[in-house]
């Protein structure tokens, strides 16, 4: 007969990688067409009538740089 721990450790184990599985596919459903135009069409019909939130997200831009093209390839030394 299996050890309680052993039970806990694979439950454990399995809800982790089904987590893992299921934010892969988020993040893959997430790039699509689609869904970018859904979103794209949220923020600018539902969003933008919340009081602040142009505001906020323009800042929220600003400060991490929301551009791709803006990102710079940069070689880095790693000394083991």
């Amino acid at each position: 007969m299996l050890s309680f721990f052993f039970i806990i450790a694979l439950l454990t184990a399995g809800i982790a990688l089904a987590m893992g599985l299921i934010c892969f596919f988020a993040g893959v459903i997430a790039e699509g067409k689609r869904v970018k135009m859904f979103v794209n069409f949220i923020e600018n019909n539902i969003l933008t009538l919340i009081p602040g939130y142009s505001m906020m997200k323009s800042r929220f831009n600003e400060a991490i740089g929301s551009n791709d093209d803006e990102w710079k390839v940069v070689m880095m030394g790693c000394r083991l």
